[in-house]
């Protein structure tokens, strides 16, 4: 799953957004990866049970993770210089 600055892809399926203030990502169970790239909106992402991987790669707007039941991987680069509260 990659979330965008205007888009959410997954596969071959992708649905572009503007406009959007806050958006909610269900991964519901399974082990999945979610790709943060910069959304233009405010993300809640609501891992479900399973080990899953989120790969921040840059964030400029609010984001909550809720990780579920697994082994949860939070990735962030070290050249983030945004504060990070886990």
């Amino acid at each position: 799953m990659n979330l965008g600055s205007n888009s959410i892809s997954r596969a071959s399926e992708t649905v572009n957004f503007t406009g959007v203030e806050n958006i909610t990502l269900n991964t519901f169970t399974g082990n999945d990866t979610v790709n943060v790239n910069n959304p233009s909106a405010a993300i809640v992402i609501n891992g479900g049970n399973g080990n899953d991987t989120f790969n921040l790669n840059q964030i400029t707007n609010p984001l909550t993770i809720n990780t579920g039941a697994g082994s949860n991987t939070l990735l962030v680069p070290t050249n983030e210089t945004t504060s990070r509260h886990c």
